[in-house]
């Protein structure tokens, strides 16, 4: 360790003990498949919270915000009240890669919205979907063609997966009876 440490000119307890940097992102709303709402952005200042994430290098550039998970589309990969840290595809610009997974974003004519995470695939014959991963077989394959939204809804993906966490959020009352002294 010592060896190391002078190789890399650090004290050795940096080594034993180095804390990788950490980058803040606001909690910004919440999605869930299904349910539409009038914006997917929490409405009330109070509501945003943050979390922290490995502070990439090559994500310095690009905004992140993270969105709970609420309903069981996605339950297989992130449980209800998981978060997503989603790198914005305004600001990336990137093309929507097959195997990831977006939080997207559906507009009806009203202007009510529907949010939700999604992985994204391409078929064998070219044809783009967004896929559940859920224990709950009613959610079904949703198909990105050009004529799967004839009602004049607009799909959007907002953001590209980066990382998950999970808020803890203990009730030790209701989990664990009366308080102890």
């Amino acid at each position: 360790m010592k060896r190391l440490a002078d190789a890399l000119r650090v004290d050795p307890i940096e080594i034993l003990f180095a804390q990788p940097k950490m980058r803040r992102v606001k909690v910004v709303g919440a999605v869930q498949a299904g349910v539409f709402v009038e914006a997917i952005h929490w409405p009330h200042p109070d509501d945003v919270y943050e979390v922290a994430v490995p502070d990439a290098p090559e994500l310095a550039d690009i905004r992140l915000e993270g969105y709970e998970i609420r309903g069981p589309s996605m339950n297989k990969v992130y449980p209800e009240g998981s978060v997503v840290v989603v790198a914005s595809i305004f600001s990336s610009r990137e093309q929507l890669v097959s195997g990831a997974r977006y939080v997207v974003e559906r507009i009806r004519p009203d202007g009510e919205r529907e949010g939700t995470c999604k992985l994204f695939e391409i078929d064998a014959a070219g044809r783009r979907w967004l896929i559940p991963e859920s224990f709950d077989r009613s959610f079904q394959p949703i198909p990105l063609d050009d004529d799967a939204f004839e009602n004049g809804e607009l799909v959007q993906a907002i953001g590209r997966v980066m990382w998950s966490v999970k808020r803890e959020t203990p009730d030790y009352q209701a989990n664990f009876g009366a308080a102890r002294p």
